[in-house]
């Protein structure tokens, strides 16, 4: 089955360098956009929000500030409102939490500030909203939850160790001596993100604990991993030599990096079929994921001969998108409904949901 798998993981990426960056002729494909953030507002104060992660089911998470509180909110595809939840009970010092991923059973993987002041690792139950601090190896003393699959947690301790904590809170160093970040990881137990190099880069990672592949880039000095699917396609960005606009658009098969062009482009998530959502920086201006600062715009694409893309997802709104921008596209799921944040016509940051049309993203050539 493997062997079978890599064939034809490399005859998908022939196809693709065939028909790199192609566009189709639009073939009607709408998204109609859920204002998250209003809820948010109207129920809890949200002064903003931005929502990180969706299921196949269509339960979202991800975060809202409140002051100078940053909580986090989980909704249930079959809740009629949100759930908020935060480490801390007692207000007397600013909350933080940060909700990035939400897996098929609705179980969230995160990060909070404890009353000791660190941070940890946490995995909510959907059932009970209980939340498990994940604790990193002894003598670390701090956590991070970046991804979640089936239970498991991937992130990172300490001054970046990458690390895996299973359904029982068992915590593993997944690389003992790399500075590496886990992002995520699929049914095969194969885990993505970035590691510090020896020349002081910062390169893409898969593996599985103990045993690591460098990705590396497309000619240039830094690459990272944010998502991969179940069939072991991997997303992200890379740098191009030098002189050239970084980063690019970048996908991996096989451990085969691959450009998809694009100046100041990374990806954020990949469905099951190869759907790519994340944003594209415009340029000069400063622009990370899963942050709200900065000047991006959200974007599309998909591993389709002569109909990759990207696609800016401002062009794909229908009319209950009017007057919006959508900066990040975070998650996506194998309905291809796609989550994130975007300006609203007043101005203000808020999570929403797309829900497509199931019309085709365009008629190939």
């Amino acid at each position: 089955m493997k062997h079978i798998t890599s064939m034809l993981s490399a005859a998908l990426a022939s196809l693709i360098l065939l028909s790199s960056t192609a566009q189709g002729q639009n073939g009607g494909l709408k998204f109609s956009l859920k204002d998250l953030g209003a809820r948010l507002k109207d129920s809890f104060s949200a002064q903003s929000s931005t929502a990180n992660g969706i299921n196949n089911r269509g339960d979202v998470t991800g975060n809202l500030w409140v002051g100078q509180d940053q909580e986090c909110f989980y909704w249930g595809a079959k809740d009629t409102k949100p759930t908020v939840f935060y480490f801390l009970t007692r207000k007397f010092v600013p909350v933080f939490c940060d909700a990035r991923a939400v897996d098929s059973l609705g179980q969230v993987a995160g990060s909070g500030y404890t009353f000791l002041g660190t941070t940890r690792a946490f995995r909510r139950d959907s059932k009970g909203g209980t939340l498990t601090a994940l604790d990193p190896v002894a003598p670390l003393t701090t956590s991070n939850g970046l991804g979640i699959y089936n239970g498991t947690v991937v992130g990172y301790m300490g001054y970046y160790f990458s690390a895996s904590w299973d359904a029982n809170g068992a915590v593993t160093n997944l690389f003992p001596t790399i500075h590496s970040q886990a992002f995520g990881l699929n049914a095969t137990g194969q885990a993505i993100g970035f590691f510090l190099t020896s020349q002081n880069s910062l390169h893409a990672f898969s593996g599985i604990s103990g045993s690591f592949t460098d990705l590396g880039t497309l000619g240039g000095n830094d690459s990272l991993a944010y998502a991969i699917n179940a069939s072991g396609i991997i997303v992200g960005q890379a740098d191009v030599p030098s002189g050239g606009c970084v980063p690019h658009l970048a996908y991996w098969v096989a451990n085969v990096a691959t450009d998809l062009g694009a100046c100041g482009w990374s990806a954020s998530a990949i469905s099951s079929d190869n759907w790519i959502v994340g944003y594209q920086q415009v340029p000069s201006r400063n622009c990370s994921p899963w942050q709200t600062s900065g000047d991006c715009r959200a974007f599309l694409a998909t591993l389709t001969p002569n109909c990759i893309g990207p696609y800016d997802l401002n062009t794909l709104l229908d009319s209950s998108g009017a007057g919006w921008t959508l900066v990040q596209a975070t998650g996506i799921n194998d309905s291809h409904q796609i989550v994130g944040f975007g300006i609203t016509p007043k101005g203000e940051t808020h999570a929403f949901v797309l829900t497509p049309n199931n019309q085709q993203l365009c008629y190939p050539d």
